[in-house]
């Protein structure tokens, strides 16, 4: 699929880790399944990127990632140690 500006090639962008904007040839596949869904135009669909809605788009065979997978890896970059309260002395 051809888009067009700053989106172009781009079937599915992760909109501040709580949607999907889907780029699709056929976007009522998605807005009849999940009633959450709503057309942005005529080839894009928004979704909440929750559990459900992924499942739900996988059976469609439309391949997203997963949002638990993505925040166990985002964990990767956060600082685990907590600078504020430091461990006590035994």
């Amino acid at each position: 699929m051809q888009g067009t500006g700053k989106n172009k090639g781009k079937q599915m962008q992760i909109i501040d880790n709580k949607s999907l904007l889907l780029r699709l040839r056929e976007p009522n596949r998605v807005t009849s399944v999940i009633p959450s869904s709503h057309k942005v135009s005529d080839n894009e669909v928004m979704v909440k990127w929750g559990l459900e809605q992924v499942q739900t788009l996988n059976k469609l065979n439309i391949n997203v990632p997963s949002p638990i997978q993505h925040s166990i890896n985002g964990l990767e970059s956060i600082n685990l140690l907590n600078t504020r309260y430091p461990p006590r002395p035994f």
